[in-house]
């Protein structure tokens, strides 16, 4: 009887380890896939750009502008940069891109992809360099400078600055330092996601009497790539240039009957700054999670 009730205990001792283990193993499992889910939704395409003024320059090339398209997630990154076509990228140069993230944790807030050299025998305004840095975990309202001024430098780092450099090289000579200065820093943004829209849902030409007191059906729609529902619409404006009138109503419905839920906005027309002869018009906001969006379509004024 005895041996008999030690297995029984011995039993349901190890049903509570197995229950236990196996617990153990859905929390951790839980975590792990809570975590993926967590790290994906905050993967997202991030942008910033750079003015740089025409004349500045002391080397051939004269740069304008420098944008910087790249995913945080997986760290790839792709440098447009643009020069004017009287001193266009041509001939021996170097190109060293360095940028510094004050925001970010100080060892991933350097970002460097220098000695690109090159020796162009046709010329050209636009140069484009990729790449892929893991460490570039940087996020939308994060500040990147192009040189120490606006905000010193990295850890390690004496002095940093973005430069096309013709050869010979020099320090501040023979080059183009991009943005240089206490005001070469800018701000990381989400690109501008472009939107169906439907003005004056159901019927086409889209016409518009201007001197109109009423108002104007706007839908954006939904698609399978793209929620309209998820759309602030209280960051929504919409007229002639897409920034001059608010909603004063909006619903959501099936505007096209495809399945999905578009979502409708009413505008007052005498707040659009739409008038005789305007082609299209445009709508820009942002969803709730911050995504920039605009959309256009074709009008006919009347009236």
């Amino acid at each position: 009887m005895r041996k008999l009730l030690n297995r029984v205990l011995t039993s349901n001792r190890e049903e509570r380890s197995s229950a236990g283990r196996s617990l153990a193993h859905r929390i951790i499992l839980l975590a792990i896939l809570t975590f993926t889910v967590m790290a994906t939704a905050q993967a997202e395409p991030l942008v910033f750009s750079f003015a740089d003024p025409v004349g500045d320059h002391t080397g051939a090339i004269d740069v304008t502008g420098m944008s910087f398209d790249f995913d945080n997630s997986t760290g790839d990154y792709t440098i447009t940069l643009t020069a004017t076509a009287a001193n266009p990228f041509v001939g021996q140069f170097r190109v060293n891109i360095n940028l510094f993230n004050p925001d970010a944790i100080s060892a991933d807030g350097l970002f460097a992809d220098v000695f690109n050299d090159y020796n162009l025998a046709a010329a050209t305004t636009s140069l484009t360099l990729t790449g892929t840095d893991p460490l570039l975990a940087w996020h939308a309202g994060d500040r990147v400078a192009t040189n120490s001024f606006p905000f010193g430098n990295p850890p390690g780092v004496t002095l940093f600055r973005s430069s096309v450099t013709n050869f010979p090289i020099g320090f501040l000579t023979n080059e183009d330092a991009i943005a240089y200065g206490a005001g070469g820093f800018t701000t990381i943004t989400r690109p501008v996601l472009t939107v169906a829209l439907d003005i004056k849902p159901g019927g086409f030409p889209n016409s518009i009497n201007p001197a109109s007191n009423g108002v104007i059906p706007v839908a954006i729609l939904s698609d399978g790539t793209f929620d309209a529902t998820t759309v602030d619409p209280a960051t929504v404006r919409f007229g002639a240039k897409g920034t001059e009138a608010t909603p004063v109503q909006y619903a959501l419905e099936d505007v096209d009957g495809d399945g999905h839920l578009d979502m409708i906005l009413h505008f007052a027309t005498q707040a659009t700054g739409i008038v005789c002869g305007t082609t299209s018009a445009a709508l820009t906001g942002n969803t709730f999670g911050g995504q920039a969006i605009r959309g256009t379509d074709s009008i006919n004024t009347v009236g």
